[in-house]
């Protein structure tokens, strides 16, 4: 598979739900740039396997691709495919949790267990993947890890409650550990897709579907999984050939009096003079200093 720049030589990658879509964009473009892939899609009884074919591109124009057909969302089938990589190729320097289901249910609806199988998939199915490679990326003093979020998470998304909350919950879970990995050499960032998928045809019209190739987002999702990459703890929002860092702001403070908030809501809710919040202390520390600022004078 020739490549002028064969920016992932030697290195191994693991690609969750690649058997179509944003995922085989993702284990394509990855192996275009020298990457041995793990090509993850789970088994379904009677239905072929569309990971085989993805290995099956990669094979066929040089690369070097293995399929793996565990289901990410169970704890000892994501060890074992993490084990598949290091059984094959030696080594994961790349993961890329692309996994996940969504439902449309409003939540009253809703049940228990309909809620837990799309949740279960679309966090557990990064959660257990990533607890599954760490100790060997931070043994190795380096790796690369890269979740998939959706606007669902931080915008209203009336009857998705379940993906939402997945989604959200991913948020946390990579700033948290990118804190953690960062002295092992590791980073961990999110990817915010648009791209054209079976759940965009459903809402979308078809000539936008050139415009949402998926192929724009692997451009993003490569420069996160290689050694380039410099930030970490970040969430990335890319698509239609653009590309967008999403974050958390905070508006200006106002003074709380009686606890009226709808007589101070338009200057609340102005966020022309927000700012970044780094970490959730940020605030109380400076409330606190204020207070002892205010004290000594």
């Amino acid at each position: 598979m020739a490549n002028s720049e064969q920016v992932f030589s030697g290195r191994v990658a693991l690609v969750t739900g690649a058997g179509a879509g944003l995922g085989r964009a993702y284990a394509l473009s990855l192996a275009q740039q020298g990457a041995s892939v793990v090509v993850n899609n789970r088994f379904e009884a009677g239905r072929p396997n569309s990971a085989q074919a993805v290995v099956d591109e990669i094979v066929a124009s040089g690369g070097q691709a293995i399929i793996d057909n565990h289901s990410v969302q169970f704890e000892d089938q994501a060890k074992a495919m993490v084990d598949t990589a290091y059984a094959n190729f030696g080594r994961l320097d790349v993961l890329i949790c692309n996994a996940g289901v969504s439902g449309g249910e409003l939540l009253q609806d809703t049940t228990k267990e309909a809620f837990a199988e799309v949740f279960d998939v679309s966090f557990y199915g990064s959660l257990y993947p990533i607890q599954a490679a760490l100790q060997s990326m931070y043994d190795a003093g380096y790796g690369r890890i890269v979740g998939t979020t959706s606007s669902a998470g931080y915008f209203a998304s009336p009857g998705t409650a379940a993906y939402a909350s997945a989604k959200a919950a991913l948020i946390g879970l990579f700033r948290a550990l990118a804190g953690e990995a960062a002295p092992f050499g590791v980073k961990a960032n999110l990817i915010s897709p648009m791209a054209w998928s079976r759940m965009a045809e459903q809402h979308l019209d078809k000539k936008y579907a050139e415009l949402l190739d998926p192929d724009h987002v692997a451009k993003a999702v490569s420069w996160l999984s290689s050694e380039a990459c410099t930030i970490s703890g970040e969430l990335l929002v890319a698509g239609g050939g653009q590309v967008y860092r999403a974050t958390v702001v905070q508006s200006a403070g106002q003074p709380i009096g009686d606890g009226d908030i709808a007589a101070i809501w338009p200057e609340l809710s102005d966020l022309s003079n927000s700012s970044e919040r780094a970490h959730g202390m940020e605030t109380v520390m400076q409330l606190m200093a204020a207070h002892d600022a205010e004290t000594v004078s």
